[in-house]
């Protein structure tokens, strides 16, 4: 989703916040992943994504929609089918906390305690010198969460 909202606003990767990046998950999820399976491009079960093999595909009109504005293909887009069949099946995940759907995120088996719906919190993040070895946000899952003692 980074790539997506780098490209729609015309700035660099590293730039894209966490706050555009959910937002566009969540508009994604609950805007664009539905018209998408309503037009037979995608099948949606069980949480899972895959691509649909449609007639559609094959139309000059679907041709028009994956150019760029100048007229020219992206060098993905011009074999459209090794795109659409790379990955028949993706994971969709949680948007946000009200459409119920399971992600990585708040999974039971991302929790701590899952068996029993427990849930643990990380100690809190150093501000010393010793923050340096405190491992990435994105690397830190309930298994790599710093013990004490």
């Amino acid at each position: 989703m980074s790539h997506v909202v780098a490209r729609r606003a015309d700035k660099p990767l590293l730039d894209v916040t966490r706050e555009e990046h959910r937002q566009t998950w969540t508009r994604f999820h609950h805007v664009h992943l539905p018209k998408l399976a309503d037009a037979g491009l995608i099948r949606r079960s069980d949480g899972r994504v895959s691509a649909a093999s449609s007639p559609v595909l094959d139309r000059p009109e679907f041709d028009a929609l994956v150019r760029r504005d100048d007229g020219e293909t992206d060098d993905e887009s011009d074999d459209r089918d090794a795109i659409l069949s790379a990955q028949q099946t993706v994971g969709v995940g949680r948007c946000c906390r009200s459409c119920g759907r399971p992600d990585g995120s708040n999974s039971p088996r991302s929790r701590a305690g899952s068996r029993r719906g427990r849930t643990t919190r990380p100690a809190a993040r150093p501000t010393s010198e010793s923050s340096r070895f405190w491992p990435d946000s994105a690397t830190l899952t309930p298994r790599n969460w710093p013990r004490p003692g």
